[in-house]
């Protein structure tokens, strides 16, 4: 039974156009994910991904099991920081610490769940440096006071 989910909506431009996706993560009560989805469009491309976390630690995309990730924990979509929510509230860094961990990450325009590493370093109540040395993305990314990403440079930023 899920503890928690987080649905959202997310309007980009992609090089075939725009693009718009609906998402939802659900976790349990130690914020582990348990499933994820993502619909909608990339440009004239629909998009219909399911992402499972079975309880034997098996990832599924779509239902065809994915090799090499069965010990990650967290699912991480790659158009939205508000997979990052999870990943943060599970951490519970304090202020000086820093986390290297590995994440499955969906990316829907390549149509792939793989592993990603990355890492989060606590600066402040409010902020972290975060890498993904891999994409490559490095930033200090800066979060609300309920935990949620407020702004994630050059890719993201809350209004209000």
């Amino acid at each position: 039974m899920p503890a928690g989910s987080w649905k959202g909506w997310r309007c980009f431009f992609i090089e075939e156009g725009p693009a718009s996706l609906r998402y939802r993560i659900a976790c349990d009560l130690t914020w582990r994910t348990i499933n994820g989805a993502v619909h909608g469009y990339l440009g004239e491309r629909p998009v219909a991904i399911r992402v499972n976390h079975a309880s034997d630690d098996q990832w599924t995309f779509n239902e065809a099991p994915v090799a090499g990730c069965e010990h990650l924990i967290d699912l991480d979509f790659s158009f939205t920081p508000s997979s990052n929510f999870f990943q943060l509230q599970r951490l519970d860094l304090k202020v000086g610490e820093g986390q290297d961990m590995d994440v499955v990450w969906l990316d829907p325009a390549a149509g792939i769940l793989q592993k990603l590493p990355q890492r989060y370093e606590r600066r402040s109540e409010t902020k972290y440096i975060y890498e993904a040395p891999t994409v490559p993305y490095a930033a200090e990314i800066e979060i609300r006071r309920d935990g949620f990403i407020r702004r994630y440079p050059a890719l993201w930023e809350a209004e209000g």
